[in-house]
């Protein structure tokens, strides 16, 4: 793009170049400079040192064409200053059209980012949402280093429902953002990614990480639900809200989208509730 802009400019300024000479020499008097201003007004102006080459080469050219007396001092004087008048009209015109478009087209990218963003992002808690999972599993499978597994952390908070019901939904909100939170927390530093399923639901999905790691992290992950003391009232086993989870791992290439090995963590939270709340349970099995 920039090696065509500046093919253009030398041509541009060529051709100038030409015209002002044969107009001068057939004419002997001052050249004409209306076809010159018209050319060179459509030399875009990008920084400071095309702005000095816009105003000086014709006036340079101006000065040679006097030396060879084609032009009486007078009549190269009053050239350069007709010239200087309309090229600094247009240049200052033309440098600030550049910048107002410059301006336009860093909004305009900085709104696609914010709608990028949007899109994959869960409003009310900040981490991801079906669509981002989607994004991030398609990195997941195509991503260096090679990825060989895949654990799916699937959360739920418990007796959520009845939280919302005693406090209210706006509380709820602001307990689902807490909770997001010290999730965020404690996964920072770790190749993983958190996304909200839907209600109370949230899902983990953590790369590469053995049995050992997968238990440092969850010791981790309620220690730091636990340290919100968030008051549940009766509806809680410790009169704080807590949270439960199931854990399934699978070779990443088995699977053909995170909600696979998501379906998998979701079965064993659904069988480790019928035993209790406020733990979590790893999957024997592995696919």
């Amino acid at each position: 793009m920039r090696i065509t802009y500046w093919v253009y400019w030398f041509l541009v300024i060529t051709i100038i170049t030409v015209l002002y000479l044969m107009d001068a020499y057939s004419s002997g008097s001052m050249a004409s400079l209306f076809a010159f201003y018209l050319i060179l007004a459509a030399v875009p102006i990008f920084n400071l040192w095309e702005i000095i080459i816009f105003l000086n080469i014709p006036n340079l050219l101006t000065i040679g064409v006097m030396v060879l007396d084609l032009l009486t001092f007078k009549e190269a004087i009053y050239t350069i200053l007709t010239y200087a008048v309309f090229a600094i009209a247009m240049s200052w015109t033309f440098y600030r059209t550049y910048f107002r478009l410059l301006d336009a087209e860093k909004q305009l990218e900085a709104a696609r980012n914010q709608l990028e963003t949007m899109s994959v992002t869960d409003p009310l808690t900040g981490v991801l949402n079906r669509y981002g999972l989607d994004r991030i599993f398609t990195g997941f499978k195509g991503g260096k280093p090679k990825i060989e597994t895949i654990t799916a952390i699937a959360m739920d908070i418990d007796f959520f429902k009845d939280y919302n019901d005693s406090f209210g939904h706006l509380v709820g909100d602001e307990c689902l953002v807490r909770i997001a939170n010290a999730i965020n927390f404690v996964f920072v530093g770790e190749n993983a990614k958190i996304g909200r399923i839907g209600g109370d639901e949230f899902v983990v999905l953590l790369a590469d990480a053995d049995e050992k790691k997968i238990k440092e992290i969850m010791d981790h992950l309620y220690k730091s639900v636990g340290d919100l003391s968030i008051s549940a009232g009766n509806q809680s086993v410790s009169g704080f809200l807590t949270v439960s989870c199931g854990i399934a791992t699978a070779n990443l290439e088995s699977l053909s989208s995170w909600t696979d090995i998501f379906a998998m963590a979701d079965k064993v939270l659904y069988q480790m509730k019928k035993n209790g709340r406020n733990q979590y349970l790893i999957s024997s099995d592995k696919a």
